[in-house]
């Protein structure tokens, strides 16, 4: 999961966040966004029609109320270090995996996108929820354009709290397939570009702090073992 607009990790309207600190429980598990600090981010059963890829979610009460909101692997399980396998089947149960990770992306205020693995499933999945841009892909295949990079703070909804500068490509696009197989692209700069790098990095087994190195890696790895949710082997 991934952040908003500006490319700032955010923890909520009540707190702040500064570069490379643990921020406190107020964040939750995938990347983040905040609409009311305009930073960065960051993972009831429905039976509404499962969305497409682009369509906006609705958002009247009895619909918030009838959605599944999976909770959020963490840190430790293995299902997060694990390669996902792609999907080969395109029956109901693809669309109740999308209808939820549509679900646990947008039905949490801070969230930007949620891969698979991130509710358990091993599947090539992902969601995201960017501004006005809401969707998934099934099966992606991720290009970057390194003309121009980022270089902004990156949380987890699988690593909640913590932040650190990640250097990103600034341009990035997905092709994959819709759940009834059609094919999708998705491109986008600044956090959007993020929010595609870092659900495909979930994809493939990988997380965010995998990349950090020197002192930010060390900051990095300290305030994991210290976290009050690390679970230990």
């Amino acid at each position: 999961m991934v952040t908003d607009t500006t490319g700032r990790a955010v923890a909520s309207a009540a707190g702040g966040v500064t570069r490379g600190r643990v921020i406190g429980s107020a964040v939750t598990a995938g990347m983040a966004s905040s609409s009311v600090l305009n930073k960065i981010v960051a993972c009831a059963t429905t039976r509404v029609k499962p969305f497409r890829a682009g369509d906006i979610p609705r958002k009247d009460p009895w619909y918030l109320a009838a959605m599944t909101i999976r909770e959020i692997r963490l840190l430790g399980d293995a299902v997060l270090r694990t390669e996902t396998d792609p999907v080969t089947s395109f029956d109901a149960e693809l669309r109740e995996l999308v209808t939820d990770l549509l679900d646990t992306v947008t039905g949490r205020p801070g969230r930007a996108g949620v891969a698979a693995p991130q509710i358990g499933v091993s599947a090539r999945v992902f969601s995201y929820a960017v501004g006005e841009q809401v969707g998934y892909v099934v099966n992606p295949v991720l290009t970057v354009d390194w003309t121009e990079e980022q270089d902004d703070e990156e949380g987890c909804l699988s690593i909640p709290g913590l932040y650190f500068p990640r250097r990103r490509a600034n341009s990035a696009s997905v092709t994959g397939v819709d759940q009834h197989g059609e094919p999708i692209t998705v491109s986008g700069t600044g956090m959007l570009a993020r929010a595609l790098q870092h659900e495909t990095d979930h994809l493939n087994g990988e997380l965010y702090i995998d990349k950090l190195t020197g002192d930010v890696r060390r900051q990095a790895l300290r305030a994991v073992r210290s976290a009050p949710w690390a679970q230990r082997g």
